[in-house]
């Protein structure tokens, strides 16, 4: 295929935030991910599962992990020359169970490590919470302070999805966040 100025633009089109079904919230195979990018025409794909650090061995994230990696090491032979296929994880809640977080890092030799914060200390997953009992102006107080905690613990390679919390508070419960505050 000729490159032209229109397919030059997208040479390098690629998704660096992917979920198989290593997921809870997944439903395909690394390989179906992978032919899809094909199909679709991407350059490469970084298979990011989530590992909940502060439910690592309760929910078994500790497994699914690393059948992760290797799903997605098996995915990169088999693309190979068709799409750059890379190994990752997102690492959620790293600072609320520090020594699930550096296990499994030190267990795979990750490509690219996502951080994310889905749910803070003693609460449950933003998605979950019941915000008419809730002190909206605290949960993000305490939500940015562990955000600051992954920061300069360091041991990733890009932050996911910082607005998390307003997916929930403003996107699904039309809760107003104070003006001024959080809005930059």
């Amino acid at each position: 295929m000729k490159d032209t100025e229109e397919t030059m633009k997208y040479r390098y089109l690629s998704d660096s935030h992917v979920h198989t079904n290593c997921s809870k919230d997944g439903c395909d195979t690394a390989m179906m991910m992978c032919e899809n990018a094909v199909r679709l025409g991407l350059y490469a794909l970084t298979i990011t599962d989530h590992c909940e650090c502060n439910a690592f061995h309760e929910e078994g994230y500790d497994k699914s992990s690393i059948q992760s990696y290797f799903e997605a090491k098996k995915a990169a032979a088999v693309f190979g020359g068709r799409l750059h296929v890379y190994t990752g994880i997102e690492l959620g809640q790293a600072m609320q169970n520090l020594s699930a977080a550096n296990e499994i890092l030190d267990s795979c030799k990750f490509d690219f490590v996502l951080a994310s914060v889905h749910n803070i200390r003693k609460k449950q997953d933003f998605y979950c919470l019941n915000y008419i009992y809730e002190d909206v102006d605290d949960l993000l107080e305490r939500y940015f302070d562990e955000i600051l905690e992954i920061i300069k613990w360091g041991r990733f390679d890009s932050l996911a999805h910082l607005t998390y919390p307003w997916r929930y508070i403003v996107g699904e419960h039309h809760i107003a966040i104070q003006k001024g505050r959080w809005d930059g």
